[in-house]
């Protein structure tokens, strides 16, 4: 919702997006398609990270050693998803 009232907020004070600020966001939005300009996004795979950690939590639950088990960083690799809030420069 932050990036949709960053844009709201830009085109009442009358700057252009791109041509004057440029906009990105982080995750995808169900809105992002439907609106004008497309925002460029970086997107994490939400349903892989789910699992990931649905998998961890029942490997902790299920066995002392997974309940004793240190915490662990899970990295995955994000997608770029250029849409038309940003301007090469």
């Amino acid at each position: 919702m932050m990036g949709l009232a960053a844009l709201q907020v830009m085109q009442e004070m009358g700057f252009r997006c791109p041509d004057d600020v440029s906009l990105a966001m982080v995750d995808d939005v169900p809105w992002s398609s439907v609106i004008t300009p497309r925002v460029t996004m970086v997107v994490q795979d939400a349903q892989k990270l789910g699992e990931l950690a649905a998998q961890r939590l029942l490997a902790r639950i299920r066995s002392p050693e997974g309940a004793a088990a240190p915490p662990q960083d899970i990295i995955l690799t994000p997608t770029f998803v250029r849409g038309e809030s940003t301007k090469r420069r």
